[in-house]
């Protein structure tokens, strides 16, 4: 993906899709199991990547933690 051409608020609106759908499948929160956060790397490395696109913005995120 060319992070580059994404907006700030872009990164920032999907990297924060990523940690809240996270905080959905720690709380149970029913059918959001089915994106498989914890099972498939490439979500990892997705919020990963757009970590580092903020952070070469000099932008403000709080990490993920897994």
């Amino acid at each position: 993906m060319k992070y580059n051409e994404l907006s700030t608020p872009s990164l920032h609106e999907l990297h924060g899709l990523i940690a809240g759908l996270l905080l959905d499948t720690d709380a149970g929160v029913p059918g959001v199991e089915a994106y498989g956060l914890r099972i498939y790397p490439d979500w990892h490395r997705q919020a990963d990547e757009y970590e580092a696109a903020l952070a070469a913005r000099g932008e403000a995120f709080a990490a993920i933690r897994w």
